[in-house]
């Protein structure tokens, strides 16, 4: 894949991320917002375990970074780089972040994987992609409109 069509293919699912989202004050616009597993537990709160796992998340979203530009460079694969999207999701489900704060941010994450789940389509129909990219995102975006409907659907 060239690296332009890499960066245009980036863009409809970037341009609705701030890799640094998911951190304190910032704005809810992470990709990787999302609620709990099903049956899952909530450990009693701890600072020290809230400031653990907010580190964990903001430790994600480097890899992301590190992904996308590595990514954008044909160093990777698409697979690769939607893997660290799916990474950070999972750090953000355990990280116990509110309910409100889990759905604002996995909607726009469901809103960037039908994005590109659209332009894998589009890009398969003149053979610039695969079909493994075409279900790959595809999963990405069932995934996270899973994830959204869950987070909705929590206390």
């Amino acid at each position: 894949m060239r690296s332009g069509s890499r960066a245009a293919l980036l863009g409809g699912f970037v341009v609705a991320v701030s890799l640094s989202a998911c951190g304190g004050s910032k704005p809810p616009e992470c990709p990787c917002q999302a609620a709990p597993a099903a049956t899952h537990l909530d450990p009693p709160s701890s600072p020290e375990l809230d400031a653990l796992a907010r580190e964990r998340v903001d430790k994600a979203l480097q890899v992301i970074k590190l992904r996308q530009a590595m990514y954008e460079r044909g160093a990777i694969s698409l697979e690769d780089f939607l893997r660290s999207y799916r990474e950070a999701a999972l750090a953000v489900r355990e990280s116990r972040l509110a309910k409100a704060e889990r759905i604002t941010r996995l909607r726009t994450y469901a809103d960037s994987a039908e994005k590109i789940r659209d332009l894998m389509r589009t890009r398969a129909q003149s053979g610039a992609v695969t079909p493994a990219d075409v279900a790959s995102s595809e999963l990405a975006e069932v995934e996270a409109r899973y994830w959204l409907k869950e987070a909705a659907d929590s206390r």
